[in-house]
């Protein structure tokens, strides 16, 4: 019970993180001078998509020092995690 109460909560605030940072990137662009192709949506789609880039990676960090802290985990293991 105690778990998904965490995770409740740790998700809660990892979704409020990710609502407010949209929300200032939103704001920032708005202040650039961005080409008029590129207004409201496009470049809205284009910011996203770098963020979920940047938290994917954050993703492949906690994997990968998930699998480096198992102990039945070798160099070679590990290198075909990495290259995957």
């Amino acid at each position: 019970m105690g778990k998904v109460i965490a995770f409740t909560v740790v998700e809660s605030l990892g979704y409020c993180y990710i609502a407010t940072s949209f929300t200032s990137i939103r704001m920032c662009l708005e202040s650039y001078q961005v080409p008029k192709a590129f207004k409201e949506l496009p470049i809205v789609l284009i910011a996203s998509g770098l963020m979920s880039f940047a938290f994917l990676g954050l993703v492949g960090v906690v994997y990968l020092k998930s699998k480096i802290n198992d102990k039945k985990t070798t160099e070679s293991n590990l290198l075909s995690v990495v290259f995957i």
